[in-house]
């Protein structure tokens, strides 16, 4: 097997191992601290809300798109909440998970609009509202946000920057393996092509040096891009804005009905 052959199943090995570690969480999470964090885990929760219509997996999508706007309040999700609701059959779950919702989250967003589906809830199923509990542990406990962890300090030479770096590395040994393996190709001919002993086995110790050389080059390639690469997909940091974003509003048919889209 040549080298050519080799080095890309190399870095297709060491590309798949992070991305094979990765594991979706399915329960819904507490919401971060940080604004720009739960605007992705917002729009994160939201996708899958919309994947899980599509499988026609209805409580499951609800359960999303209320974990979406707990998150951060969008238009589009109290719209699909909405939807969402009114389509599935067992009324009754539907209105305990809403009415769970908003005893945890008593501050959400659009809470006005949610608080008008279980009323509607109700009067369909002729049930009155249940009565207030009172628990002194969950009195302020509004939403509270999960904590954010302390940061280690970082170096001068983060996680990415390294990465970046890494591949640029590689980037390099792979131009110069390159070339090394030209130089032994031209050299093997030139033994070939040698009409005295002395230049045949000159030309051939140079070709092989040239080769063993850039096999080197060819391995080193493929671990300082593994590396980088390794670094790069494993960097859990998150772009984090507070701007307002453009939505973008299409309407999707899916076995649960029209479901609308948008951005963050």
């Amino acid at each position: 097997m040549s080298i050519k052959t080799i080095l890309p199943l190399v870095v297709g090995l060491l590309m798949a191992a992070p991305l094979a570690a990765q594991d979706a969480k399915s329960e819904c999470p507490k919401r971060p601290a940080k604004a720009g964090r739960a605007k992705n885990m917002a729009r994160k929760w939201f996708d899958k809300g919309g994947k899980l219509s599509k499988e026609a997996r209805l409580e499951d999508s609800l359960d999303a798109f209320l974990c979406s706007q707990k998150m951060r309040g969008h238009e589009n999700t109290v719209f699909n909440i909405a939807q969402i609701s009114k389509l599935i059959d067992d009324k009754r779950s539907t209105l305990k998970r809403l009415r769970q919702f908003r005893e945890q989250n008593p501050n959400v967003d659009s809470a006005a609009e949610i608080d008008k589906l279980i009323s509607e809830l109700e009067d369909e199923l002729g049930e009155g509202p249940p009565e207030p509990v009172v628990d002194e542990e969950s009195l302020f406990g509004e939403d509270e946000p999960e904590p954010e962890p302390d940061e280690p300090a970082r170096s001068k030479l983060d996680r990415r920057t390294i990465s970046y770096i890494l591949l640029g590395s590689a980037g390099a040994t792979l131009v110069i393996s390159t070339a090394l393996q030209a130089a032994a190709g031209v050299n093997k001919n030139k033994a070939a092509d040698a009409t005295e002993w002395n230049t045949f086995t000159d030309k051939r110790d140079k070709m092989k040096g040239y080769q063993v050389g850039a096999l080197i080059g060819f391995i080193t390639t493929g671990a300082l891009a593994g590396v980088g690469l390794y670094l790069l997909l494993t960097d859990d940091r998150e772009a984090e804005s507070d701007d307002e974003d453009e939505v973008t509003l299409s309407l999707v048919p899916t076995p649960a009905g029209l479901v609308l889209k948008g951005s963050f």
